[in-house]
């Protein structure tokens, strides 16, 4: 049976020292040839999927204060 993407046990998950221990974190992983990202507190819920390219365009767009459409 095909493991769901996330759910690959050997998936090393990653959140960012800057959290909170508050649990409302995202968590961000990679499984070639995607980068993985979660909600920290809901780690059998949705798992989103981007390519590399898509990854770093966000983190570009993140870092420029972009907004998004809501």
């Amino acid at each position: 049976m095909p493991v769901r993407p996330g759910q690959n046990p050997a998936t090393v998950w990653r959140k960012s020292r800057a959290s909170a221990d508050s649990g409302a974190c995202v968590e961000v992983a990679v499984q070639k040839p995607f980068v993985l990202v979660r909600d920290s507190a809901e780690e059998n819920n949705v798992t989103l999927m981007f390519s590399f390219d898509q990854w770093l365009d966000l983190m570009e767009r993140v870092r420029k204060g972009h907004s998004f459409p809501g």
